[in-house]
C-alpha cells in the first residue's frame, strides 16, 4: 500500500457548495473512479456502474425454494402450522424484510403455510420468480375502494380469508415482527389487525414467529453470499475514500460527504457512514475540523439489494500519534485473525464473546469498550456489553455483516477498531474482504 500522505489531496475540482447541493451522477462518478485506484480498483472516470451490475436480477427459483425449506424446518421445530407476516418498517434495514425474503413481491403482508403454496397480500408486483406458484391477492378494503393499495391497506379481511382458505381454523399460527424482535422487543404489528384477525379465530393459537423468521434468515445460499459480497466491496470503496482524504484540518462534512458519494456511485443504492474522532460522532454533515494527534474510529456500510455490510478501519491522524496507538492497532488486527481462526459450526456466540473477552482480558482491559462485537445483520448484535442471541449456535452460511474487535485507548480517548464481513463455513470461517489490514497514520 502507497504512502497515505502520498496520495492526492481533497481538491477534485468540486467544491464545498456542489458537495452539500449533491453533485450530478457524473460530477459523483468521476469522484468516486479518482479515489478507487487505492485498493486496486479500476474504474474509467465517468463511469457509474452500479455493484449489482454483474449479479442476476433477481434471486432465482432455487433460492426461494431454499429459504421455504429452512423456514419449513423450523416451523415443525417450533410445531408451527402457519406463519403470518407483516413487512417490516425499518428506517435503515440491514437486509430485506420478511416478506420480500420470503416472496420477493412488495407484498404487506404474507400467509405462510406449513403445506400449501404462500399468499401475499397488497403485493404490487408478480410474486417472485416464475414456478413458485406464490398466489397474489389484493388487500381487503370492500368493493368500491381500491383495492390492492400496499401503503394505506385494510390488511385483516384479506389475511382471514388467506388463513380460512388454508384450512386454519384450528391451527397454531405464528405471527412475525411480533413480540421479541432484536432491538424492538415489543416489536411492530398493527393492534387492530392482530385483534381482528385472532378474534376471527377463537379456536386458532397464536404465538410469535419471530425466532424462526429470524434463524432462517441466518443461513445463506450461495446467492445470498455473492450480493453480500458485492456489499462488502463497495464498502471497502468507502474505506478508499477515507484513506485518501483524512488529514488535518479537513472537515468532518467533506470526509463524511465523499465516502457516502463513493458508496452510491459504487451501488447505487445509499449505504451508511459513521466517523468518530473523541467525543464527536458524525453520521451526517459536521463543520467540526480534524485535529492532528488524534484517532478516527468509524463505520462504513455498503448496500447492494438491500443488503448491509460494514468494513472498520481505524487509523491515526498527523502527528504526534498517540503513543497507545502502536501497540492497541495491531493488536486488535491480531483478535480479529484469531477470532476468525475460532469459530467454526458449533460454537455459540456465548463461547466466541468469552473467547474475545478472554483475549483482550490477558492484555489487562478488563473494560472491552466495545458493545458491539458481532453484527449478525436484522438478527443478533452482540457483544461483552449487549448480549442479543448469546446461545445461537455458529452454522455453515452465517455471515457475519461485521466482526469489529475494539481496543480501548482510554488516555486518548479513542479505540483502535479493526472489522469486516465473515461467512461461516462447513469447517471454519472466511473473512468476506481481501484488503489487508494496517497501521497507518493519515497525513502526517
Amino acid at each position: 500500500m502507497t504512502n497515505p500522505s502520498s496520495r492526492p489531496t481533497s481538491d477534485q475540482g468540486i467544491s464545498r457548495r456542489d458537495l452539500l447541493r449533491g453533485a450530478s451522477v457524473g460530477i459523483a462518478a468521476s469522484v468516486g473512479a479518482s479515489l478507487l485506484p487505492t485498493f486496486g480498483y479500476s474504474q474509467q472516470p465517468g463511469q457509474s456502474t452500479p455493484a449489482s451490475a454483474s449479479l442476476p436480477k433477481e434471486f432465482s427459483r432455487n433460492e426461494f425454494l431454499r429459504r421455504w425449506q429452512r423456514v419449513r424446518n423450523l416451523m415443525k421445530e417450533a410445531q408451527l402450522d402457519c406463519l403470518i407476516v407483516p413487512a417490516g418498517h425499518e428506517a435503515q434495514p440491514d437486509e430485506p424484510h420478511d416478506v420480500t425474503y420470503l416472496t420477493g413481491t412488495g407484498a404487506g403482508w404474507v400467509v405462510f403455510p406449513y403445506e400449501g403454496s404462500p399468499i401475499a397480500i397488497g403485493g404490487r408486483r408478480r410474486g417472485g420468480p416464475s414456478g413458485l406458484g406464490i398466489e397474489l391477492r389484493p388487500d381487503g378494503r370492500p368493493p368500491g375502494s381500491v383495492s390492492g393499495n400496499a401503503v394505506a391497506g385494510h390488511w385483516s379481511p384479506a389475511v382471514i380469508d388467506a388463513l380460512r382458505d388454508r384450512g386454519m381454523s384450528r391451527a397454531r399460527i405464528g405471527i412475525g415482527n411480533l413480540v421479541g424482535v432484536y432491538r424492538d422487543e415489543e416489536g411492530g404489528v398493527s393492534y387492530t389487525t392482530l385483534d381482528r384477525i385472532t378474534k376471527a379465530f377463537p379456536h386458532a393459537q397464536f404465538e410469535s414467529g419471530v425466532d424462526v423468521l429470524m434463524k432462517a434468515h441466518l443461513v445463506r445460499g450461495p446467492e445470498e453470499i455473492a450480493v453480500m459480497e458485492k456489499a462488502n466491496e463497495v464498502a471497502w470503496k468507502g474505506v478508499a475514500t477515507l484513506l485518501d482524504t483524512v488529514r488535518p484540518g479537513v472537515s468532518f462534512t467533506e470526509v463524511w460527504l465523499k465516502i457516502f458519494q463513493t458508496l452510491a456511485v459504487a451501488s447505487g443504492e445509499l449505504g451508511a457512514v459513521a466517523l468518530s474522532v473523541g467525543d464527536t460522532r458524525a453520521t451526517g454533515p459536521n463543520s467540526e475540523v480534524l485535529r492532528a494527534g488524534t484517532v478516527m474510529d468509524q463505520e462504513i456500510t455498503g448496500r447492494v439489494r438491500g443488503y448491509n455490510m460494514q468494513v472498520n478501519f481505524g487509523a491515526a491522524i498527523g502527528t504526534p500519534v498517540p503513543p497507545e496507538w502502536n501497540s492497541a492497532a495491531p493488536y486488535c488486527i491480531e483478535v480479529y485473525d484469531r477470532l476468525l481462526d475460532f469459530m467454526a459450526p458449533g460454537k455459540s456466540l456465548r463461547e466466541l464473546n468469552n473467547f474475545y473477552v478472554n483475549l483482550l482480558a490477558k492484555k489487562g482491559l478488563t473494560e472491552p469498550g466495545t458493545t458491539v462485537i458481532y453484527h449478525l445483520g436484522s438478527g443478533a448484535r452482540s457483544g461483552p456489553n449487549r448480549r442479543e442471541g448469546m446461545e445461537l449456535v455458529l452454522e455453515p452460511g452465517w455471515v457475519f455483516h461485521t466482526v469489529k474487535p475494539t481496543i480501548p485507548m482510554p488516555n486518548a480517548n479513542a479505540v483502535a477498531r479493526f472489522g469486516d464481513g465473515v461467512v461461516i463455513t462447513d469447517t471454519g470461517a472466511r473473512r468476506i474482504g481481501n484488503h489487508k489490514f494496517e497501521v497507518l497514520t493519515l497525513g502526517a
